[in-house]
């Protein structure tokens, strides 16, 4: 990681096919944003909130995110949908690992 956008509110910005592969987005708020196709790769999603996209954010942007590879995905904003899944693979684990 070496860019970064701490803190930040976006509001309505169209970001679809950007590149924010290892940025630290902690603390940024995403509202009304397009971030289809976005690259979210290693990128830190601590404190983010990305609840509130049109389109909405997609399971694997998430699953790309250095948040999720390091099973940090505590205090994070995300789609009730992208949430619920995560909930039912965590359930899912937990069920394979007792």
């Amino acid at each position: 990681m070496n860019q970064k956008l701490l803190h930040v509110r976006f509001n309505e910005i169209d970001f679809s096919n950007v590149d924010l592969s290892g940025f630290d987005l902690s603390g940024s708020i995403f509202l009304k944003c397009n971030l289809s196709n976005v690259n979210f790769t290693d990128a830190v999603i601590t404190n983010c909130d990305l609840s509130s996209q049109k389109p909405p954010l997609i399971l694997e942007q998430v699953k790309s995110t250095w948040n999720y590879k390091n099973n940090y995905i505590r205090k994070i904003d995300l789609p009730a949908e992208i949430q619920k899944q995560l909930d039912a693979e965590k359930q899912t684990v937990t069920r394979l690992t007792v």
